[in-house]
C-alpha cells in the first residue's frame, strides 16, 4: 500500500499565514458595510469583494496545503500569485496616493514568471491576477476619492501589459523548447561519440582505451580489498595465414565470430575487448587465477568447434590464451605483461592452449 500521503510534512506555519491574510482582507468589506450602514447602495459591492476574497483565499489555502508537493514552475507560479495577493490586500487599506505604487508589484511578478513558466500557466497566473485587480477595483469604489476615470485607465494598462507579457513568454516559450531540443539533440550525438571512442568498429567490442578505463577502475577496487579479478589474453593462433589464404574478409569473418563467442561465453559483469588486430582481452570481475584457466579451457575447445564458410571450404581456426591473477599494487602495465607473458609460453607450446603467469611478469608489454 502507498503510505506516501501519511508522511508528508505538514506546514502549520503557512497555515496560520494564510489564516491571516484572510482575515486581514475579508475584514475590510465587512468592516466597511458595518461602517457605512446597511442602506449604503455599495452594500452588493462589498458583499461582492467578501464573496470573491473568500474564494481566492480558500484556493490559496488549498495551494498552501500543497506547498510541499510542488515544483519547479508550479511553485513559482504559487509564489508570485502569493506575492500579488498580498499587494493588492494591501492596496485595499492604503492611501489613495499609495495605492498604484501597490498596484504595480502583482504586473512584476506577472513579468518575472513570463520569462520561465509555460504559456497555460501564464494565462492561469493573468487570469488570477486579472481577478484580484478587478477586486481591489471594486474595493475603491467605497472611498471617497475613488477616480473612476483612473480606475478604467489602470485596468486599461494592465490587460496591455498582460498581452505584451503572454506574447513575450509565447516567443521565449519557443526559443526555450528549441534550446532544449538542441541540448537534447548535443547530448545524444555527444554519447554516440563517446560510444564510437570506446567501441571497436568491426567487432562492436570494447576498444583498448575502453578495457584500460575498466581495469583501471577495478584495480581501485582490488586495492581497497573489495574484489579481485583475473585477465584473459587471448590470440587468434596464425591469423595472419588465414588472411593470406583466404583473403581479408575471411579474416574479418573469424574476428567477428570469435567476439560474438567470447561475448557470450562470458558474463555480464566481465568485459571482452579487442585490443588490437587478432589480439582480445577478456576481464573476468570476482576471478581469480584458477576460475580464469577453467573459463579458458572452454573457451578453447569452443573455439576450435567454430568454422568460417569461404569460398572452397570451411576454415576452422584455434585461440592461445595467458591468464593473469591481478596483484594488489602492481598496477595495470604489470598484469597485462604477466598476462601477455603467460599467451606467449602457450604459443610456445604449441598454441590452441591456455597457461597461467607466474607472479611477476618476465618482460614488458609491447
Amino acid at each position: 500500500m502507498d503510505n506516501r500521503q501519511s508522511t508528508q510534512p505538514r506546514h502549520p506555519k503557512q497555515r496560520l499565514v494564510t489564516a491571516g491574510i484572510a482575515l486581514m482582507a475579508c475584514l475590510v468589506p465587512v468592516g466597511q458595510i458595518f461602517s457605512e450602514g446597511w442602506s449604503n447602495p455599495l452594500i452588493g459591492t462589498h458583499l461582492v469583494q467578501g464573496l470573491a476574497w473568500a474564494l481566492v483565499l480558500i484556493g490559496m489555502a488549498i495551494a498552501a496545503e500543497k506547498y510541499h508537493q510542488l515544483r519547479g514552475h508550479d511553485l513559482l507560479v504559487l509564489q508570485v500569485l502569493w506575492c500579488n495577493l498580498g499587494a493588492i490586500t494591501f492596496a485595499g487599506v492604503t492611501p489613495e496616493a499609495l495605492r498604484p505604487l501597490l498596484l504595480i508589484v502583482p504586473l512584476v511578478g506577472v513579468m518575472y514568471a513570463a520569462l520561465y513558466v509555460a504559456r497555460r500557466q501564464l494565462i492561469l497566473l493573468m487570469v488570477l491576477t486579472l481577478l484580484l485587480h478587478g477586486i481591489a477595483v471594486l474595493n475603491g469604489l467605497s472611498f471617497p476619492e475613488f477616480d473612476l476615470s483612473i480606475s478604467i485607465f489602470s485596468s486599461l494598462v494592465y490587460l496591455l501589459f498582460m498581452a505584451a507579457f503572454f506574447a513575450i513568454s509565447t516567443t521565449l516559450q519557443g526559443l526555450r523548447d528549441g534550446l532544449i531540443e538542441s541540448n537534447q539533440k548535443l547530448h545524444a550525438e555527444v554519447e554516440d561519440f563517446r560510444e564510437m571512442a570506446l567501441k571497436d568498429e568491426l567487432t562492436g567490442l570494447d576498444n583498448r582505451r575502453s578495457v584500460m578505463e575498466f581495469l583501471a577502475r577495478q584495480i581501485a577496487l582490488v586495492d581497497r580489498g573489495q574484489v579481485s579479478f583475473a585477465l584473459c589474453y587471448v590470440d587468434i593462433d596464425h591469423f595472419k595465414a588465414i588472411n593470406d589464404q583466404f583473403g581479408h574478409f575471411v579474416g574479418d569473418d573469424v574476428l567477428q565470430r570469435f567476439s560474438k563467442l567470447a561475448k557470450s561465453a562470458a558474463r555480464s559483469a566481465d568485459i571482452v575487448a579487442r585490443f588490437g588486430g587478432e589480439e582480445f582481452v577478456i576481464v573476468l570481475v570476482g576471478g581469480t587465477a584458477e576460475t580464469a584457466k577453467q573459463f579458458a579451457i572452454r573457451l578453447i575447445a569452443q573455439a576450435r568447434n567454430l568454422a568460417i564458410a569461404s569460398e572452397s571450404q570451411n576454415v576452422g581456426f584455434t585461440v592461445s590464451i595467458g591468464v593473469a591473477q591481478y596483484l594488489p599494487g602492481e598496477g595495470i602495465d604489470s598484469v597485462i605483461a604477466r598476462a601477455d607473458d603467460a599467451l606467449y609460453g602457450a604459443k610456445r607450446a604449441g598454441r590452441d592452449g591456455v597457461q597461467v603467469s607466474s607472479s611477476m611478469p618476465l618482460r614488458a608489454i609491447r
